[in-house]
């Protein structure tokens, strides 16, 4: 039944949706570079994951530095619109809600900027993506990246080398390839601005408990993410347990940070360890996005299976050891810019089937060997 309904589906969409927008929307084809000089305004389409977000911010910066004068929009998710909030390379961020009022409500917005270029960073959506794109800037030039059926949602499709690369490195080669020029990369990196505001709560919860930021000296505290947003990415309660044992037998405090629906979890590992130096943050509720980053910064060292978090540490340039698994890893997820150990499960084997004792030797040879400060 599921695969009649996936060919009905298919038979629809190639039938009827496609071409019927191929109708609607007039791209003209553009294979040559586009002049960066000539244009006055870029929108970015990164309504996705929160890690997405972060990944992007190094080409954005890039971009501002090779060509001020651009004004720069992107069009971000409720989730990750958050992370660019304070970056001073960003003129203009609209977010994507589920309440249908306002994608509408941001999209005419978005509109009247009349943006010269609209590139789509959003590479396993390129329908919506191209939706947008001609909802927002019909007369503006609109880059995407995929299959060639795609193609009339655009006026250029790249096709990008994907999978041995880190999509940091992929986003400079779609911009390069579009703009025609190299961009400079020294001093370029993943950054999440953060203001007063942010590093408030953790700033009084490291005080509270006598915890020293990494900039404060040693022994410093680890951050270990309990939390993975995919199945095959989470990691087992007895694993908890002995990471937090690894570290505190390395000298370091631990603070363990998990997602919301994973609250119980993380204070039931805390009171585990009763008062042998692991803690909760924060100790009740919910922490925001950007006061876990503002933790993370002060860390010495995050441990975590999750690339959103693995992202956050990079931007906040934090070692990270990470737990990774070959059912779903991609050299475009890694850890960026940092000190880093990835630990891999076997072939075809979730996160969860990494041995206690591999993870935990992994984090004493890394706390040892001068990966952390």
């Amino acid at each position: 039944m599921k695969l009649l309904v996936r060919k009905l589906e298919l038979f629809l969409r190639f039938a009827l949706v496609y071409p019927l927008l191929r109708a609607l929307f007039h791209n003209p084809v553009l294979n040559g570079p586009v002049s960066l000089e000539k244009v006055r305004k870029i929108l970015i389409l990164r309504y996705d994951r929160i890690g997405d977000i972060i990944v992007t911010t190094p080409v954005i910066e890039a971009l501002r530095n090779a060509a001020p004068h651009i004004v720069i929009g992107v069009f971000a998710s409720a989730a990750n619109s958050g992370l660019i909030r304070h970056n001073a390379h960003v003129n203009h961020i609209y977010v994507v809600s589920n309440n249908w009022i306002a994608p509408v409500r941001e999209i005419l917005r978005a509109r009247k900027e009349r943006y010269d270029v609209v590139l789509n960073f959003i590479f396993n959506r390129t329908t919506s993506g191209g939706i947008l794109a001609n909802l927002i800037a019909p007369r503006g030039i609109k880059i995407g990246q995929g299959a060639d059926h795609y193609g009339f949602y655009f006026n250029r499709l790249l096709k990008l080398d994907r999978g041995q690369r880190h999509m940091v490195d992929v986003l400079f080669e779609y911009v390069e390839t579009v703009f025609g020029r190299r961009l400079r990369r020294a001093d370029v990196r993943m950054r999440i601005i953060l203001v007063p505001g942010d590093t408030l709560r953790a700033r009084e919860f490291l005080n509270r408990h006598g915890l020293k930021a990494r900039d404060q000296g040693t022994p410093g505290f680890a951050v270990v993410n309990i939390s993975a947003t995919d199945d095959v990415r989470k990691i087992s309660h007895a694993q908890a347990l002995g990471i937090v044992h690894a570290i505190r037998n390395c000298g370091l405090p631990v603070v363990l940070i998990s997602s919301p629906t994973d609250n119980a979890w993380r204070l039931s590992v805390a009171k585990h360890f009763g008062t042998s130096g692991v803690l909760a943050f924060p100790p009740e509720g919910t922490a925001d996005l950007r006061e876990v980053a503002a933790l993370v910064g002060y860390a010495a060292l995050v441990v975590t299976p999750d690339t959103a978090i693995v992202h956050v540490a990079s931007a906040m340039q934090t070692p990270i050891i990470g737990l990774f698994t070959p059912l779903q890893v991609s050299a475009e997820w890694l850890p960026f810019g940092v000190p880093n150990k990835v630990v891999m499960a076997e072939q075809n084997q979730p996160v969860r089937e990494i041995a206690v004792e591999r993870v935990a030797e992994e984090i004493r040879k890394f706390t040892r060997g001068g990966s952390i400060s």
